[in-house]
């Protein structure tokens, strides 16, 4: 069961119960049997500059010294 949340957003609950076995991973006994809650989010260039800036972690274009006669 899901519900989008906001745009781009997905958030879902639900119980796996037949599990699942991945030849792969079998020494790790990992079946991925019960309940669950997945969210999802769909990101993009524009989001992730958005997000730097909001963080004080965007990087300002380095101007290059020769193009400007300095």
């Amino acid at each position: 069961m899901g519900h989008s949340v906001q745009k781009n957003m997905w958030l879902s609950v639900g119980y796996n119960v037949d599990g699942f076995n991945d030849e792969d991973f079998i020494a790790a006994e990992y079946t991925a049997k019960g309940p669950y809650i997945k969210f999802r989010m769909k990101l993009d260039q524009q989001w992730a500059q958005r997000f730097l800036e909001f963080a004080g972690l965007s990087r300002q274009p380095q101007v290059n010294r020769y193009a400007t006669g300095r």
